[in-house]
């Protein structure tokens, strides 16, 4: 078997671009990152340098190392690939992290990293169910609690998302300033949504990568006192209704946890998502 490592170029693009297309229920990341960043490495905590790997002519796998060191991944191989993988990555300027990618691959590979001392400890890992909406087939409405956030709305939201990712037992890796920065950003791309009483901030949902056809969904998050009732799924109709008629996407991915994570569950089957199979979240040091 011979297997070649590539960077990611004008020449190979497309042929890349077709790989990640045809896996786009667990390669979303990638598909994101590349149409909104580039395929290489630049300021954006998210950015990185996208790379493939041949089996001969057909390309078996495509990944990207961030900046802050997430390995996003996409494969059609497994243990072949691990050793190319991480000497390709040990070329980058920031060291592995963190996998997010396929259940299936991922959680051999992160064994793999642990077993040889790239992962000297890990920090959280979860198994998620992989859902998907099709927007074609959705029809709601206008809510008037519910809007996409402002510059404006930074501080409510930042004190929201804190307590997510507290809640979560997700890894904040990220400063204030980058914090701030990846708001506007996604303020100025349309991407984060709450919903408001009286002016409060109670709950909110985002993007967490888009294409021009589909967007992966996070950070669902409601004030705990406020919960069981109804707000999480009103907040999340909204978003659905704006995905398609105002970013016209098709195709919304959302995951959550397997195990841990039943009301979740219930919201996205009750918004007409199918179960389409596991992603992975392995974090560490």
């Amino acid at each position: 078997m011979k297997l070649s490592v590539e960077k990611l170029t004008d020449s190979n693009l497309e042929d890349a671009l077709f790989f990640l297309s045809k896996r786009e229920n667990t390669s979303v990341f990638l598909l994101g990152n590349l149409h909104e960043l580039g395929p290489n490495l630049g300021d954006h905590v998210n950015s990185g340098n996208f790379k493939l790997i041949r089996e001969e002519d057909a390309i078996i796998c495509v990944f990207c190392l961030s900046r802050r060191g997430n390995l996003l991944v996409q494969s059609e191989l497994g243990q072949p690939t691990f050793e190319l993988i991480v000497e390709s990555c040990n070329e980058e300027p920031n060291k592995i992290r963190g996998i997010i990618g396929d259940w299936e691959f991922a959680k051999d590979f992160w064994q793999y990293l642990k077993d040889h001392n790239v992962i000297k400890k890990e920090t959280f890992y979860s198994q998620e169910i992989n859902y998907v909406l099709n927007l074609d087939d959705c029809q709601f409405f206008n809510n008037k609690d519910v809007r996409i956030l402002e510059a404006k709305d930074f501080q409510q939201w930042q004190a929201l998302r804190l307590d997510y990712l507290l809640e979560q037992k997700l890894p904040n890796d990220l400063s204030n300033e980058e914090f701030y920065i990846q708001f506007l950003d996604k303020c100025k791309k349309s991407m984060i949504w709450g919903l408001f009483i009286e002016s409060q901030l109670i709950s909110i949902a985002g993007l967490n990568a888009k294409t021009t056809s589909l967007a992966t969904v996070g950070g669902v998050y409601t004030v705990p006192k406020w919960r069981m009732k109804g707000l999480a799924k009103a907040l999340m109709k909204q978003l659905v209704f704006d995905c398609k008629n105002k970013l016209s996407l098709h195709k919304l991915i959302i995951f959550t946890g397997k195990n841990e994570n039943l009301p979740a569950q219930k919201l996205y089957v009750s918004l007409g998502c199918k179960e389409v199979g596991y992603m992975a979240l392995f974090f560490g040091e």
